[in-house]
Formats: C-alpha cells, sequence, structure tokens
C-alpha cells in the first residue's frame, strides 16, 4: 500500500529548513529522520534500506507488487528530502534513488569536520546561556542541540551526564541563585556510592534538573503576576486611610492625635529633633566652605551611593514605581547627621524607599523579589506604600505625599527617586547648592550637603 502524503504532513516538513551547508546537518539529519519515521518511512533506513529478493515464499505477482511498493515508498521518501535541500545538496544526491544513499551522500559532503569546526560548536555550547534564549525550554533544547552537533563531529566528543546537568544549571544565571542554593542541597550530580559499591544516592538527570527548572521558572513569572496585580490595585483601587473620629485623611482612630495626644508630643519631639539636625548640617557646611579656601576637599569623603538595577521588565506598578527594581545603599557620611533622619534626592535610586516606618499613611505587604546592592548583598523590603514627609517651602510647613515607596528598615537612608518623580509630571531641576522640585503650582527644595541633595524638612 502506497504512503500518502496529507497536506498537515507536508506543512510539517515545511518547517525543517533547508540544508545550505555544514553548519545545518546536525539539525537537519535529525529533524529529517524524524519526519520520515513519524510518516512510516523510518523502515527505509533500516530493516528495508536494501530492494526486496525473491526467496520463493511468494508469487511472481505477490513479488512484483512487494518491489512496487518498496519503490515507491522510495520515491516519496527521497522527494521529501529533496524538498529541503538548497541547490548544492540536490546537486550532490540528484543521482540517487534510495533513501539511504542519499542521507550517506548528504553525510559524507556536510558532515562538519576540523578542528576549526570544533572551536566553534565547543565555544557556542560553553557560551550557551537562559538570557541568550525564550526560556528554560528552550534553553534546554539549545543545549541539547549543541550537544549533540559535538556529538556528531565526532565520537570522543562526547559530554557526560554530571557536566551536561552542571552546565545547565550554571547558565541559568543569577535570577535563579536561590533555586540553585536548594537545589544543590536535595540532588547530587554524580552517583554517591556506600559501602561494598553499593549506590547510595542516585544521580539527577538532565530531564529532571530541566523539570526542576522550569517549574521555577513558572513560579517566578506568577509572584511576577501577583505582583504586578497588587501594585496596580495599590495605585488604581486602594484609598488613603480616614480617622473615623476626626474624619481626616491619612490616618485611622488608634493615630489620631485629638484622641492620643501623647502621640503628637512624640511627632513633636521628632520634628525639633530634625530640625535640630538641620541646624547642625547648616554650621557644618558654613565651616566646611570656610576651609575650602585654605585647602581641597578630601575626595574620599562625602556620601556614596551605589545601585544595581538587575534586569526586570515589570513596568506595571503605578505612578512611575518599577516593581521588584534592586536598590541598596552603601553610605559613608561625614555629616554629624545620621542619614535615617534625612531624605535624599537622587537620581540613580529607581524607587523611593524609606527606613521610617513612622512617615507611611499606608503599608501593604511586598511580594517582589529582594533589591540587590554591592557585592551580591540582598535586602528584602518589608512593605510598599505612601509616604508623607513634613517639609518646609518658603519657610511655611507642608508635606510630600510619595506614594509606591518602599519601606526598608534596615537600609539606613530614605531615598527619592528622581526618575519616579519625572514619571508622575514633577520637574527636578538642580543646581550647584540645592535642587527644586516642581510638581502643579508647589516647589519644595534639596540643599546640598556633602555631595548629597537633603530635602528641605
Amino acid at each position: 500500500m502506497a504512503v500518502q502524503l496529507s497536506d498537515k504532513t507536508l506543512g510539517g516538513l515545511q518547517n525543517i529548513a533547508k540544508l545550505e551547508s555544514t553548519a545545518g546537518w546536525t539539525k537537519f539529519n535529525q529533524e529529517m529522520k524524524d519526519y520520515l519515521a513519524m510518516n512510516g518511512f523510518g523502515d527505509l533506513l533500516g530493516r528495508n534500506k536494501d530492494r526486496p529478493l525473491d526467496q520463493g515464499a511468494l508469487s511472481p505477482k505477490e513479488f512484483e507488487a512487494k518491489q512496487e511498493t518498496w519503490l515507491d515508498k522510495q520515491e516519496r521518501a527521497c522527494a521529501a528530502v529533496r524538498s529541503r535541500l538548497g541547490y548544492n545538496a540536490r546537486e550532490e544526491v540528484k543521482d540517487k534513488s534510495v533513501l539511504d544513499e542519499v542521507f550517506l551522500g548528504l553525510k559524507k559532503r556536510f558532515r562538519p569536520t576540523g578542528s576549526a569546526i570544533f572551536q566553534h560548536l565547543d565555544r557556542r555550547y560553553h557560551e550557551l546561556t537562559l538570557a541568550e534564549c525564550k526560556g528554560v525550554s528552550d534553553f534546554a533544547e539549545n543545549l541539547r542541540e549543541a550537544r549533540n552537533e559535538l556529538l556528531e563531529l565526532d565520537k570522543t566528543c562526547v559530554i557526560g551526564e554530571p557536566h551536561f546537568v552542571n552546565k545547565f544549571l550554571a547558565g541559568l544565571g543569577p535570577d535563579y541563585d536561590i533555586f540553585l542554593t536548594s537545589f544543590y542541597q536535595t540532588h547530587s550530580l554524580i552517583p554517591e556510592w556506600g559501602e561494598g559499591e553499593h549506590l547510595a544516592v542516585q544521580a539527577v538527570t538532565f530531564e529532571e534538573a530541566v523539570m526542576a527548572a522550569e517549574r521555577e521558572e513558572q513560579s517566578q513569572k506568577v509572584r511576577e503576576e501577583k505582583t504586578a496585580f497588587l501594585a496596580r490595585r495599590g495605585g488604581e483601587e486602594k484609598e488613603e486611610p480616614r480617622c473615623s473620629h476626626c474624619n481626616k485623611a491619612f490616618h485611622t482612630k488608634e493615630t489620631c492625635w485629638i484622641l492620643h495626644p501623647e502621640k503628637k508630643k512624640a511627632y513633636d519631639d521628632r520634628k525639633k529633633k530634625r530640625a535640630s539636625q538641620k541646624k547642625k548640617l547648616n554650621k557644618k557646611k558654613e565651616k566646611t566652605s570656610e576651609e575650602d579656601t585654605e585647602e581641597p576637599e578630601d575626595p574620599t569623603l562625602g556620601a556614596h551611593l551605589a545601585w544595581k538595577i538587575p534586569n526586570n521588565n515589570n513596568n506595571d506598578i503605578d505612578l512611575g514605581g518599577l516593581g521588584g527594581v534592586g536598590v541598596f545603599i552603601a553610605s559613608q557620611n561625614t555629616t554629624s547627621t545620621p542619614l535615617q533622619g534625612v531624605y535624599v534626592v537622587d537620581t540613580g535610586c529607581a524607587q523611593h524607599s524609606s527606613c521610617r516606618r513612622e512617615d507611611f499613611v499606608s503599608l501593604y505587604p511586598y511580594h517582589g523579589k529582594p533589591l540587590s546592592g554591592i557585592g551580591g548583598v540582598q535586602l528584602m523590603p518589608e512593605g510598599v506604600g505612601t509616604v508623607k514627609v513634613d517639609c518646609s517651602v518658603r519657610g511655611r510647613q507642608s508635606f510630600m505625599l510619595l506614594t509606591n515607596t518602599l519601606y526598608c528598615p534596615t537600609m539606613g537612608v530614605n531615598l527619592i527617586s528622581v526618575s519616579q518623580l519625572l514619571q508622575v509630571g514633577a520637574k527636578v531641576n538642580f543646581q550647584s547648592s540645592k535642587a527644586i522640585i516642581t510638581h502643579g503650582q508647589r516647589a519644595f527644595t534639596a540643599t546640598q550637603h556633602s555631595g548629597l541633595f537633603l530635602l528641605d524638612l
């Protein structure tokens, strides 16, 4: 019975890339043989690769029909292969009508050989990482292909299973560091043997490693989607708290000054302390200005800010926040005032951050990734919400609301993100001694102290 090629089968054949050079031989050889096997032609490369012989068991008519069936299959299979060959490859096998001979001719002409090819394939294998692929599954497939290309080059170019698994895990990148720590603790890359050559622990296979990494990839996507949803809901639907006693916004009944006057006293004390700290900063600045005329400032002094913003495409947080973006501060403060009591206006910070819980008028759980900083140090925010900063505007007390602010109690500094301000329509003008933040009809100032622009409180 003749094998028929349906429209669906022909469509699958079109997905096989044409063989044009040695670079495409390994993939072509594998995909074409898989295609032929799935469509009933695989036996032509195995048990039925040779023409049927008359062994006397069949009548002449039956034997002739058997030969016709074999020739018909050969003709169709060879036509399928030729349809995916470039010009040079077609010329190489134009006189061949047996499938096995067609593949032998193509292999002789296009199979990669030589040290230069080996160096190219080996470099491609070792440089392949998840960052260059669409996902974990695509990364694993490309890695298998690179391994097969090396093995096709020569049987001595074999890559052992432990090396192959280790290469896959190492290529996942820094986003999988926590996953890898757990994976290495629960799996072994090589077999572990007990007494008497008894196999105590089975080595993890490549497929098991890929399945575990795919589960982690899915978990990360779910967390990112959940973070984006919570951020959008926090920016669009959640309302600021309102006191049920005095009906004023930005506080609750539990923190109402009318019901709890002692909380107002504590707030006034903190305010006086910040005013005193600011006065000391101004004196320090005047003293430094006088000393600058005598000798240059030590370049090692001042506060130094360092940021690391990881690869993250989640831009869904409302009002300019970049959810999950890492920020970590390393400060060397030469002033007498700790950075915990001031707000720094900074161009390198991607999201408002504060270590002062008392400044938050609303706070919700943080579901993003840890923040990354210098030397790989990580910091996990405890929440995200809106901060109310009491500040001075032209000598009068006012306040600034910073939405989508990360709460990082151990960070030791309060940061106002310039990029986040710009995204909500504010304008920031930096001058030699101060910065001016304008939003609508209101203007806030930040005075420069020791290289930092500190919001005037």
